[in-house]
């Protein structure tokens, strides 16, 4: 793939992992809405042309990786799932589903095992990357956000310190701290863990605005402060304004964020939508809801699904569950069957950049030429936004339920 190509990529299709500007030697790289979108702009009079940039992109790695190999056959990894959650119950509650990442923070640096971890927290109504250090900095962080974080914008901070740390990060970003890692820009003895978190895709900054205007009934210059998503299972965000306090529920609710727009990927950042590692597979471990037939419905505080993913993360559970800091089921779970959908995915998109659409069709046929058809339509920002505009919310919400809802029956009836 020629340069200038690899370059455009990087600005375009842009996931909000941060890792270009938190390596950029000259500062070059800033973060940038575009139409909505974010997405970054390159000083080219500071520019000094070293393609690290191009070098920890994330989005470049998946288009130029053709390869199918699965985390199952990785040498020295192990694969296994289990249902677990905090023991201490204020951790549990506060977390997104159970607590875990918190739980296991806390545990490493009071073990004395890290000096630290990068996370994200709420600041008002922004992200906000920082380098955790104690207990009391990793509580506040705790909650999921749907947001580009830009959370690898602190690298070079992170390269400064010494001791080893954890890096909690969404699949793009855990792969670009990997490639840094292989590149030797960044110590490997740097990082103990990689804690994985999984993603379905992350909202692009305008939806933000779409959600306070179309539910809420309020412009962004009344909002104080928005929290992650939190307390209890499945969770909620509080809204605070100057005409009090919002609630915005995760999904089944008629104020929600997880809504059949983001079923549908229709607010989604734009690269999410050719991503093919919505599971995090280079991860020690791997955390997510656990959307199982006998968690919905029926959990309220917290459970995770997480993955061991290497002999350092089994490792770690099984001495936190010693220890009495989590509680863990194991459970047998087909993962390298829905795995290997994630591997069509990234050939057919491979295929996709490298040969067009002929080259699709030829290798795989009608069913691979309407997989893409579909993503391309949602990957045009354009169509989403013809689609928002001669659509009403409360009209285009109705008939994407009924899509959704035919999905809750069929899990129901598992």
């Amino acid at each position: 793939m020629k340069s200038s190509v690899k370059r455009h990529l990087v600005v375009n299709v842009c996931s909000g992992c941060g890792a270009c500007i938190g390596i950029c030697p000259v500062n070059a790289i800033v973060p940038v809405d575009i139409k909505g979108y974010a997405g970054l702009s390159i000083d080219t009079g500071k520019c000094v042309k070293c393609g690290l940039c191009v070098k920890a992109c994330p989005m470049i790695k998946s288009v130029e990786d053709s390869s199918t190999t699965t985390i199952v056959s990785r040498e020295n990894s192990i694969v296994r799932a289990f249902l677990t959650y905090a023991t201490d119950l204020n951790i549990r509650y506060r977390g997104a589903s159970g607590g875990v990442v918190t739980a296991l923070l806390i545990y490493l640096l009071k073990k004395k095992e890290i000096d630290g971890a990068l996370v994200v927290k709420m600041d008002k109504t922004k992200p906000f990357p920082l380098i955790a250090k104690t207990a009391e900095e990793i509580l506040k962080a705790q909650g999921s956000i749907y947001f580009p974080t830009f959370s690898l914008s602190i690298l070079k901070k992170l390269k400064a310190m010494e001791g080893k740390y954890a890096v909690v990060g969404l699949p793009c970003q855990i792969d670009a701290i990997k490639k840094l890692i292989d590149i030797g820009w960044l110590p490997r003895d740097r990082i103990t863990y990689l804690f994985g978190l999984q993603c379905h895709g992350i909202f692009a900054p305008w939806y933000l605005d779409y959600v306070l205007k179309n539910l809420l009934k309020l412009s962004k210059d009344e909002v104080y402060e928005i929290t992650a998503r939190r307390y209890g299972w499945p969770g909620k965000i509080f809204v605070l304004s100057k005409h009090g306090v919002y609630v915005v529920h995760l999904f089944d609710e008629t104020i929600s964020v997880w809504n059949p727009l983001s079923s549908s990927n229709l607010n989604a950042q734009l690269p999410c939508i050719i991503c093919t590692n919505h599971s995090n597979v280079n991860a020690d471990i791997t955390f997510g809801d656990a959307w199982m037939p006998e968690v919905v419905g029926r959990e309220k505080i917290g459970v995770s699904l997480i993955i061991a993913r290497t002999k350092r993360g089994s490792e770690l559970l099984e001495r936190a569950v010693r220890d009495g800091v989590i509680r863990v089921e194991e459970i047998q779970t087909n993962l390298a069957s829905s795995e290997s959908i994630f591997n069509y995915d990234k050939e057919l998109l491979t295929t996709l950049m490298n040969n067009g659409i002929i080259g699709v069709a030829s290798k795989y046929g009608l069913r691979g030429l309407l997989v893409v058809v579909a993503r391309l339509l949602f990957y045009r920002e354009s169509s989403r936004r013809v689609l928002l505009a001669l659509l009403p919310p409360k009209a285009l919400f109705y008939i994407l339920y009924a899509r959704k809802n035919l999905l809750h029956k069929a899990i129901n009836k598992l």
